[in-house]
């Protein structure tokens, strides 16, 4: 159990940093699709968003 453990946290740790980084790429992406069309765009990013 002592040896899973940091293994485990290590596997959670990374997950959460591939999810962070999905949530950034995908408002990105709406955020200059946004500028190209010349349409509005106020979604606020991902680190202020709930």
């Amino acid at each position: 159990m002592v040896i899973l453990a940091p293994m485990l946290r290590k596997k959670f740790i990374d997950q959460g940093r591939q999810q962070e980084r999905q949530r950034w790429e995908a408002w990105l992406k709406r955020r200059d699709e946004a500028e190209v069309n010349g349409l509005p765009f106020d979604e606020p990013p991902p680190s202020e968003a709930q």
